[in-house]
């Protein structure tokens, strides 16, 4: 269960990233200025393209920061006092932490003209019951299946211990 909402928490992050991505006219080139969005996100997270895309469209300048682990990202947030991302993909459990750390800044939805569109099941979780901080962005299903073919000749007891059992 608790891989389940750290996944879904790296797709509520991921799908803000997307929609940004999607909605380019939140993100206006300014001529004079070279616009620079500093993304933290998991290694190979954003398919590349897609940045390239983006950067071509809206003249701003993608910046990938990454982290390999969840507690990476707060340890860095925590360091930089939340400071020099502009977007950040944390899974679920990590979201909780950042805002009791006070490290996230409020979403703006009236700037987000794609929040409607997003699955409701997916949102309002109860790490942001609001979504004050987090949208949802990447939605992972984990299942196990069992070759029954396998255990035609021996016993099979259909619980987690044919699992977890080290014997198994």
């Amino acid at each position: 269960m608790r891989i389940f909402f750290r996944t879904l928490i790296a797709a509520l992050w991921i799908g803000i990233f997307f929609a940004f991505l999607s909605t380019t006219h939140i993100f206006r080139p300014i001529k004079d200025d070279k616009q620079v969005l500093n993304i933290f996100s998991w290694p190979e997270i954003l398919n590349p393209e897609i940045i390239k895309k983006f950067e071509r469209e809206t003249g701003i300048t993608v910046v990938r920061h990454y982290y390999t682990s969840n507690e990476e990202l707060l340890v860095k947030l925590k360091a930089s006092q939340g400071k020099g991302y502009d977007l950040i993909i944390p899974s679920d459990y990590a979201v909780k932490k950042l805002i009791e750390e006070n490290l996230l800044k409020p979403i703006d939805h009236s700037q987000l003209d794609f929040v409607a569109t997003l699955n409701p099941k997916l949102m309002c979780q109860d790490f942001d019951p609001q979504n004050t901080y987090s949208l949802p962005f990447i939605w992972e299903v984990l299942g196990f299946g069992i070759d029954r073919d396998a255990y035609q000749d021996l016993p099979f007891d259909p619980s987690w211990q044919e699992i977890f059992c080290p014997t198994h």
